[in-house]
């Protein structure tokens, strides 16, 4: 249910800014950038969670290497295996992660999956890791 409205909204808000110019889209983002003002149903550490994740799906198809501290990306993983929005309780059952880069983990499952703390929260979020 929230993941369709989070669509509806996205569907929304691209259609008012379909044929703005980068210039025009650039300023917009950055007139926003610093409200506080979420989706409905989203929590404070959402926009993190979007930042991270969709930040690593533009930068790895082109080859890009983008960065963010351990930290953000543990604390945002910890809010995705909690939330019921990203589904990752249901997509990890069964699976123990384990972050090669922090002292994180998640699950108890047979299933082991090793790997970054950025990686993870891309499994968790229904994404393919490095």
């Amino acid at each position: 249910m929230l993941h369709q409205q989070h669509s509806r909204l996205v569907t929304k808000a691209a259609a008012q800014w379909k044929g703005h110019t980068p210039t025009e889209l650039i300023a917009q983002l950055r007139a926003c950038a610093s409200s506080a003002r979420r989706a409905p149903g989203a929590a404070p550490v959402d926009p993190l969670v979007d930042i991270i994740v969709h930040g690593q799906d533009i930068a790895r198809p082109l080859e890009r290497n983008w960065q963010t501290p351990t930290e953000r990306v543990a604390a945002a993983l910890d809010h995705v295996v909690a939330s019921r929005f990203y589904g990752a309780r249901k997509r990890l059952r069964g699976a123990r992660l384990t972050a090669t880069d922090t002292d994180w983990t998640y699950g108890d499952g047979p299933e082991e999956i090793h790997g970054s703390v950025t990686d993870l929260l891309l499994v968790a979020t229904g994404r393919q890791a490095a």
